[in-house]
């Protein structure tokens, strides 16, 4: 497993110095002597430093091992190397290798390079649900070495974990330098309004409105976003049925078949996708954070809440 921690902590990197980094590594590279074995560590470091990434962690093989446990992967003076299996169709592909994020959030995205001085392999990255995320792609080479990159969104992963699966058409054995992950900004996301589950739970706990003392429901408004975030005990969300309520102003908004209720009555339920805010590792369980996006028509009243057999446990009343 692999926990970050996703504060800044390398400055941003001006073009200029950038330019003069790879001036002096061509220095370097052309007057070591060829009898002796130059090391590369350093220079790829300043590489990614020149790069101004705000928001990094790097693998190597001097720490590979504490995340990636498994027997095929091995970590020598200056390689990780990672056994692959053959497969059905002639493809060498590796183990899935699971990385846990911590103090990461649903609106961020996730950039995994690889640099290596081999050509002739991939990776992908899978949920942990094995559903394929995305594929390496190649960059621009640096010097003697080859990048390769995949991005993907926090929040189609499973409780920010995720799997790298490495493959190959012709060899068993992958070397690589370092693994690079960065994070940044979703500007995409479906949790938009959201910032993250530990800040939505102080928001909520200082500013948001009770809607149900009873039952420790509270919520907020988010208006920039047209959204409802509600705080609610986990074992009371999974246990009793949600209902969604929306009276439109004009009655064309009206959904077939609701004309003589003049309401619209919206199904929700807890399993659909992007509904929770998903919390972190550390996270506490207790409670969840649901999101309700509001219509986008014009209406006079929404109900939302939930109930039991005979009755409405709480009720969150909005006005527009």
């Amino acid at each position: 497993m692999f926990y970050f921690n996703s504060n800044p902590f390398l400055a941003n990197t001006k073009k200029i110095c950038f330019i003069a980094v790879l001036f002096s590594i061509n220095i370097i590279v052309f007057s070591q002597n060829a009898n002796n074995k130059f090391d590369d560590s350093d220079m790829l470091d300043q590489y990614i430093k020149a790069k101004g990434y705000a928001s990094t962690i790097v693998f190597d093989q001097s720490n590979i091992k504490r995340y990636w446990i498994h027997s095929s992967v091995l970590a020598d003076k200056q390689n990780i190397t990672i056994s692959l299996n053959q497969q059905n169709a002639g493809l060498f592909e590796s183990a899935p290798l699971k990385l846990q994020l911590m103090n990461v959030t649903e609106t961020q995205s996730c950039r995994v390079e690889v640099i290596t001085t081999d050509k002739d392999f991939g990776f992908s990255v899978f949920s942990d649900l094995k559903q394929k995320l995305s594929d390496s792609s190649q960059e621009q080479d640096f010097i003697n070495y080859h990048i390769l990159s995949s991005t993907f969104n926090l929040e189609d992963t499973k409780d920010f974990s995720f799997q790298l699966k490495f493959n190959s058409a012709k060899d068993s054995i992958v070397k690589i330098d370092k693994i690079i992950l960065t994070f940044f900004e979703n500007k995409q996301t479906n949790y938009l309004g959201s910032s993250g589950f530990q800040n939505m739970i102080k928001q909520i706990e200082e500013n948001g409105s009770e809607a149900s003392s009873e039952y420790n429901v509270k919520y907020i408004l988010d208006k920039e976003h047209n959204k409802l975030f509600i705080r609610i005990p986990r074992d009371l969300a999974e246990s009793q049925k949600f209902f969604w309520h929306i009276y439109p102003v004009d009655k064309k908004d009206l959904l077939p078949g609701r004309e003589t209720t003049g309401f619209n009555n919206i199904g929700f339920s807890l399993n659909q996708k992007y509904r929770i805010i998903p919390p972190n590792y550390s996270s506490d369980a207790d409670c969840v954070i649901i999101q309700v996006p509001l219509p986008t028509y014009e209406f006079s009243l929404l109900r939302f809440g939930q109930f039991d057999s005979s009755k409405r446990i709480w009720t969150i009343s909005v006005n527009q």
